[in-house]
């Protein structure tokens, strides 16, 4: 059964929005699955995706929307994920450079700027949902989004760094026995959630942005030679594993 492009980003677009309303994921595909039968009839005799939704596919998403009820044990298993996957990368990174210390900014502060940042995308991803938006109006929507999170994380670190009183404090970093057990949490932890999620990307981003520094490390080169070369060899694997999976995604819709 193959759909137009219509109906197809129809229910791409009515699953983004009824899982960043916190619906069920079962009840939400058996849904998606009903209404693509739906779909395939209308197609079959010439009709539109307006002539099962409607003229306004906003209404229609909310209309179901408020019809399922909220599904929030479901969506608490995820919270508790993200925000110790954040800590993981954060606690490989300053093992791997020797500076394992936080403050009451990052053990208390990053989980509560964490959970703003994800109320605001899943907001987000209902309005670009429900106004089926792309292209430029997508950039523009999520450009300030990326700004703020980005500008919190600085905030967060700047303050940090600018706070003596630590409340969790490692010594020696990976040439420390405590130091390398929190190396070894922090990657089994990334190593659960790769096996949890399904994917490699945690498990690959913290290779591709801390292993050029450690391999750098063994060569004799100045602090920014060496900052430079690690920093070119980090992004430059972030981007050709980009653009593989962009190619495999393209091939497969092909």
């Amino acid at each position: 059964m193959t759909l137009s492009k219509e109906s197809t980003d129809f229910l791409q677009n009515l699953r983004l929005y009824l899982f960043s309303s916190g619906k069920n994921e079962e009840e939400t595909e058996d849904i998606i699955l009903e209404l693509s039968h739906h779909l395939w009839d209308a197609e079959q005799d010439g009709k539109s995706v307006h002539h099962i939704v409607g003229q306004s596919p906003k209404a229609y998403m909310e209309s179901l929307s408020s019809e399922m009820k909220p599904d929030l044990m479901g969506w608490l298993k995820y919270l508790p994920m993200i925000i110790l996957g954040v800590f993981a990368y954060s606690l490989l990174g300053d093992a791997i450079h020797g500076n394992i210390a936080y403050s009451a900014y990052t053990l208390i502060g990053m989980p509560i700027f964490i959970m703003v940042m994800l109320l605001i995308l899943l907001s987000l991803f209902r309005v670009v949902a429900a106004r089926q938006l792309s292209g430029l109006a997508l950039l523009t929507l999520f450009i300030p989004y990326n700004l703020l999170s980005i500008g919190g994380f600085v905030a967060l670190v700047f303050l940090e760094k600018n706070t003596e009183t630590k409340l969790f404090v490692v010594s020696g970093g990976l040439y420390s026995l405590s130091g390398l057990l929190s190396a070894l949490v922090a990657i089994t932890f990334l190593v659960a959630i790769s096996i949890w999620s399904k994917t490699w990307v945690s498990i690959l981003i913290p290779i591709f942005l801390y292993s050029p520094e450690v391999v750098v490390d063994f060569f004799s080169m100045s602090q920014s030679a060496a900052l430079v070369v690690s920093t070119l060899i980090s992004y430059g694997a972030i981007g050709l594993y980009i653009w593989l999976v962009m190619r495999k995604l393209n091939k497969e819709a092909a």
